[in-house]
């Protein structure tokens, strides 16, 4: 079983601009890194980036087994997410799904 949610993002240290964007377990700093995206030091636009994705995806993900999120295909996540979003009311989510929607292939429709 994975770390329980929720996940937490912390980024670079705001005054000197350097060191890893680490992302934490629900305890938070201090009570272990699960995953470090600048293991080299210096920490770039895309690790930072993908600290904040690790942790969208895994809090988004609440409650769905892991085995399920690897055998979903892309297409089929993207079409859940709108549907979300449409019957939430969120239609600005729902019109920035269908300007990011992944391509589709013959066999996905």
């Amino acid at each position: 079983m994975h770390t329980p949610e929720p996940w937490i993002y912390q980024p670079v240290d705001p005054i000197y601009r350097q060191g890893p964007h680490l992302v934490w377990g629900p305890e938070g700093p201090g009570h272990g890194i699960l995953a470090d995206t600048s293991p080299h030091g210096q920490a770039t636009k895309s690790d930072e980036a993908n600290a904040r994705r690790i942790v969208a995806c895994v809090n988004a993900c609440v409650g769905i087994p892991t085995k399920l999120l690897e055998n979903l295909q892309p297409s089929v996540l993207y079409k859940l997410l709108r549907d979300v979003a449409i019957h939430s009311h969120n239609l600005d989510n729902a019109v920035i799904a269908d300007r990011l929607a992944p391509p589709q292939k013959n066999n996905e429709k």
